[in-house]
Order: structure tokens, then C-alpha cells, then sequence
């Protein structure tokens, strides 16, 4: 009876979001502020429902109710309480349901706003409620996860394995908050292009950077989980549906920059709020791409091509709607602007031009090999080389432009000291490197190696030396890029790896380090059978990665074991065996790469503080 009541408040609320639109309509003939407390109750009553629904399917995960078919499909009654209550977003139906309710939660941040205008209120929430009906009218048509099983059967599914981690408990719901953040900006910007003057682009600076902190957030706690969950021993594969977590996170960096150049001239008002409406598209491509079967990877959710139908419906009309508001708004009258090539702004521009082009590649690498299969039928698929290749470079071009976007101290840092550390940069990467890596490969890790150090020291020095006053939230920001691209290059320009088959006693050398294999331990769990290793550094320093039999449904799965040493990891993964006395094991030596996620989590830390530093800029 309980799912019933779940799956009742899911249909309240997709009622609700009708009365928003008989309102509007009222307010043709009255109007008065009656119309928008009517709004606001009905957003409050909206969150609460999704909550209620959210929580009981929760619930019915928690229970193993496996009369719900989304139970039965995604969740075994021996899967782990943390695991059950992961698997409520762990599939499409549930994750499209968490999906509405961060919306709502959204509309609600947005209805309690202090700097919006009741006017600017009542258009977005507007706005903001019919994207709420189309997800709602998909959810329940078309991904409904209340949905019943009769007959049901028992312990018939289970979580997928590579999701069973903490990681995975957390990173989607984080990339959820990301992507439906930009929600705001968009219907902001559709706001502020129909009706010019409603509000000066500096009201959307809060709402971006907590879409786009959020967005860092779940990228980056993804990369440290495709580490060491994968078993391949890399931050970033280049996988498709990656990709598409990417793009939006592309295109809120120039969103980011532009709402910054926005606010100093008029001449970037359009292309701000353009970029503004493209992110948030992105973000809907990116869903239509995992949950249309379209894409396949470790990410995907789904693989029905119908439901891919309704997601290209509101796409297609997003899109339809977005292009007719930009070309029937008004244009807004520029301003001369003198720009030159040592200004701030001009730095800005010129790292806006090379993220422009860093999406433009990188959306061309995901639609032409989908295309190719759909009108040649020769499916392709983009090796990450090509990734390297055509994005490398443009990137590391843009981190210079970083190092140039502040006031340089005159004292303490100059051009001169920059072409100094750039070229000792340059040298210590090339003669302290022993990579078998051809040349072209080893140049562009270390001029990365070389341009992050500048980069690291130029964003310190104006964070804690200078006196005059600077943007300390941008310096932080670039501080952080410098660090990940320093663990990025020197992880890829330094690692190193070995693959061997060991049995008990055996050995081997991995960069100055021995690794002894001690033993082997079967250890029953719940709903798997691991094989535990245990292999000894010779410093004593012990691990213990697994090989794991689950047995809903019969798969095999290896859990890899970390040693960290400073900066740098020894990764070890226990792979097949024919008699459970000969098994493969592969040992990864990476080095800097917790520079990786390090600099990850300051970035999005500090972009997330800065948004709710002063509630009051968005409650």
C-alpha cells in the first residue's frame, strides 16, 4: 500500500504543474500578486510530493519489496543496505525520479530567492514548471518505477557490480545536481532575452556556479571511481557517456567566463545568455544519448530505444523554442570596447575562443560516429589518441591564457621569470623522462608538466602575496586547474606498468619496489564469494585486492587494492585463474595522479563555497 501512495504523490505532482499554466492563463484577464502565492504553494506542495514518492521507493528498495518491478530488476535481497538504497538511482526509472525531484527542489531554491524580482519569480517559475511537466509526463509514461510485477520473482536481479562502491552512491545524484542546476541560468536567460532589462546577468553568477560546482564535484569523484573500480588503471577513458558528463562541463567554463565579460560590456550580453541556453541543452542531449540506447558503456542506464523517443521530443522542443526566442529578441544596442592583448578581458575572450572549440571537437567526436553507423551502418569508434591529439594542445594553450589573467606583481613575477620557469619546466621534463612514449607524446606532457608549474606559481603568488585587491575565487579556480593539470601530464608522461601470472611466493619489480605475492583466501559474502590476495611490498606494507564471484547473476569482477605513497599510487588488480593457483595480476605505478583528484575537489569545494558563502545571493 505504501508504493501506491508513492506512486499517487508522483501523479499529484505532474497534476500540479497544470495549475502554473491555468494561472498564467487567468492572469491574461486578472492580475494581482494572488496569482503568484498561488505559484509558490504549489511549488512547495510539488517538492514535498516528489519527496514523498522518492522516499517510499527508497523504501521499497530498503525492504526488497520485489513486487515493484524496478526492485525486482536492479536489487537482490542479499545486496548491502547502502548498495539497495544506491540502486533507487542505480537504474533509469529511479534515477529519472530523482532527477524531477532536484528539479523541484531547484524551483523551490529559485521561489526563495532574495535578489530576483517577484516579476522575474513569477516568469521562471513559470518557465521552470513546464520543464517539470515534460519530465514528469516522461517519468511516469514512459520510465515509471512504481510500476508493479505480478507474478514477482525473488532475488532474479541485482545491482550491477561496478556500482556496488561508495563512489557510485554518490556520483550520480552529484551530476544530477550539476545538470539540472543549469536549469536556472537557461530559463534566466530566456528570461532575460525576451524581456531586456528584467535582470542584469550578475543574477545568474550564483546559480552557475552551483550547476557548475556540482557538476565538478560528480566528474571528479566518477574519475576516481573509474580508477580504481574499472581495472584499468587510468583517470579518464575517453568513454563515450564521459563524454557527455564533459561537454556541459566545457560549455559552463565558457559560461563561466562569459557571465564575467557580460557584466563588463554589453557586447557579450547575447553570446553570454546563448551559452547559457546551449549548456543546459547539452546537459539534455547528454541524457538523451545514455538513456536511448544510442550510447553503450559501463554508464548507461537503458537501452530502449523508445524511451529515447520522448527524451528527443523535449529536446527537439528546448531546442525549437531557444531558437526562436534568440532570433525574435530585441537587440541590445553595444557598446565600443577597446581590448588589449595584456587585458584581463582579452584573456578571458581568448580562453572562451579555445573552450569554444575544445566542444565544438569533442561533440563532434560522440554525433559523427553515430551518425557513420546510422547511414553507412559501419559502426566507428574515436580512439582517445585523437582526444589527445586535438584537444591537448588548444588546452594547454587556454592554461596559459590563465596565467595572464591576472595583474602580475611586478616585484615578485614577470614575463621574463615566467620564459624562465617555462623553459625549466620544459628541460626537466624531457631529461628526467625515461618513457618508452614516442616523442610527440613525451613533448606534450612535458610543456603540460612545464606550463602547470607556471601556472601554480603565478595563482599563488597572487593569492597570498599581493596587497592590492584581487579576484582570490578566480585565482583559486586557476590554482586548481594548474595542480590537475600537473597530476594529468606527469601521470601520463611517468607511469608505468606490469602484467604477470603469480602463484603464491612469486615476486616482481615495478620502479624500485618489490611486490611478493603471500597468499590466497576465500571469503563468502552475502551475495559473492571473494578470493582475497594478499601481496606484500618490501617495505612490509601490505594489500589486499579480491577477485569476486557474485552470484545474482553469475558474473566475476575484480576489486583492485591501493598503496598510496605521497603523490603517487602502486595499483594492483587480481585478474582470472584456471586452477586458483596461477593468477593473472596486473601492478599500475601512477605517478602525481592524486594531484588529479585533489585539485578536483579544491575546484569544485571552492566554487560551491563561494555560491553559498552568502545564502542570501540565492535563498
Amino acid at each position: 500500500m505504501l508504493i501506491e501512495f508513492g506512486h499517487y504523490c508522483l501523479i499529484f505532482a505532474f497534476i500540479l504543474c497544470f495549475a502554473p499554466v491555468l494561472g498564467r492563463i487567468q492572469a491574461l484577464k486578472f492580475s494581482g500578486p494572488s496569482i503568484l502565492s498561488i505559484t509558490y504553494w504549489v511549488t512547495s506542495i510539488q517538492f514535498i510530493s516528489l519527496a514523498v514518492a522518492l522516499l517510499t521507493l527508497m523504501h521499497g528498495f530498503s525492504t526488497s519489496d520485489f513486487s515493484i518491478q524496478s526492485v525486482a530488476f536492479h536489487s537482490n535481497i542479499n545486496t548491502p543496505w547502502v548498495y539497495k538504497i544506491a540502486a533507487t538511482w542505480g537504474h533509469h526509472e529511479g534515477s529519472m525520479l530523482l532527477w524531477c525531484f532536484f528539479l523541484s527542489g531547484y524551483m523551490v531554491a529559485f521561489m526563495c530567492s532574495k535578489t530576483l524580482s517577484q516579476e522575474v519569480k513569477k516568469y521562471g517559475l513559470f518557465l521552470l514548471n513546464t520543464l517539470l511537466l515534460m519530465f514528469l509526463f516522461y517519468t511516469l509514461f514512459a520510465s515509471n518505477p512504481f510500476l508493479r510485477l505480478i507474478p514477482f520473482p525473488i532475488n532474479s536481479g541485482e545491482l550491477n557490480p561496478l556500482l556496488q562502491d561508495p563512489g557510485m552512491a554518490i556520483h550520480p545524484p552529484l551530476l544530477f545536481l550539476g545538470y539540472i542546476g543549469f536549469a536556472v541560468p537557461f530559463v534566466l536567460s530566456l528570461l532575460a532575452l525576451l524581456k531586456p532589462g528584467i535582470l542584469p546577468p550578475s543574477a545568474l553568477k550564483p546559480w552557475i556556479y552551483t550547476a557548475w560546482g556540482f557538476l565538478t564535484l560528480g566528474i571528479t569523484i566518477g574519475s576516481l571511481w573509474a580508477y580504481y573500480e574499472l581495472g584499468w588503471g587510468g583517470w579518464w577513458f575517453w568513454d563515450p557517456v564521459e563524454n557527455a558528463s564533459l561537454l556541459p562541463w566545457l560549455c559552463g567554463t565558457i559560461l563561466l567566463h562569459s557571465n564575467f565579460l557580460a557584466q563588463k560590456s554589453s557586447t557579450f550580453y547575447r553570446f553570454h545568455h546563448l551559452v547559457s541556453i546551449i549548456t543546459f541543452l547539452l546537459c539534455i542531449f547528454g541524457v538523451l544519448l545514455i538513456r536511448s540506447g544510442i550510447l553503450t558503456s559501463v554508464h548507461t542506464f537503458s537501452v530502449d530505444e523508445t524511451r529515447g523517443i520522448f527524451l528527443a521530443l523535449i529536446f527537439i522542443i528546448l531546442l525549437i523554442f531557444s531558437v526562436i526566442v534568440w532570433f525574435k529578441s530585441p537587440k541590445i544596442p553595444y557598446k565600443g570596447t577597446t581590448f588589449s592583448w595584456q587585458s584581463k578581458t582579452s584573456s578571458f575572450v581568448f580562453q572562451n575562443l579555445v573552450f569554444v572549440y575544445l566542444t565544438f571537437i569533442l561533440l563532434f567526436a560522440m554525433v559523427f560516429p553515430i551518425l557513420q553507423s546510422y547511414v553507412a551502418n559501419n559502426p566507428i569508434s574515436v580512439s582517445p589518441t585523437f582526444y589527445i591529439q586535438t584537444m591537448g594542445y588548444p588546452f594547454l594553450i587556454a592554461a596559459v591564457a590563465m596565467i595572464f589573467s591576472f595583474d602580475f606583481h611586478k616585484k615578485l613575477i614577470n614575463r621574463r621569470t615566467i620564459g624562465y620557469t617555462l623553459l625549466l619546466g620544459l628541460f626537466f621534463g624531457l631529461f628526467t623522462s625515461t618513457s618508452p612514449k614516442p616523442f610527440p607524446e613525451i613533448w606534450i606532457n612535458t610543456l603540460g608538466i612545464s606550463i602547470a608549474l607556471v601556472l601554480i606559481l603565478s595563482t599563488t603568488i597572487h593569492l597570498f602575496l599581493p596587497k592590492e585587491p584581487i579576484n582570490k575565487k578566480a585565482a583559486l579556480a586557476h590554482l586548481c586547474i594548474g595542480i590537475i593539470l600537473l597530476g594529468a601530464t606527469g601521470n601520463s608522461l611517468w607511469m608505468r606498468d606490469k602484467l604477470a601470472v603469480m602463484s603464491i611466493g612469486d615476486s616482481l619489480d615495478i620502479q624500485e619496489k618489490t611486490i611478493t605475492f603471500e597468499s590466497i583466501t576465500p571469503l563468502p559474502h552475502t551475495n559473492y564469494l571473494a578470493y582475497q590476495a594478499q601481496f606484500r611490498f618490501q617495505n612490509n606494507k601490505v594489500i589486499k585486492p579480491e577477485r569476486r564471484l557474485y552470484y545474482t547473476p553469475k558474473t566475476e569482477h575484480s576489486e583492485s587494492a591501493l598503496y598510496w605513497q605521497g603523490l603517487s599510487l602502486y595499483y594492483v588488480i587480481l585478474g582470472e585463474t584456471t586452477d586458483q593457483k596461477n593468477w593473472m595480476v596486473r601492478v599500475y605505478y601512477t605517478p602525481l595522479v592524486s594531484l588529479i583528484w585533489l585539485g578536483g575537489f579544491l575546484l569544485s569545494l571552492s566554487i560551491l563555497w563561494y555560491a553559498f558563502k552568502k545564502r542570501r545571493r540565492i535563498l
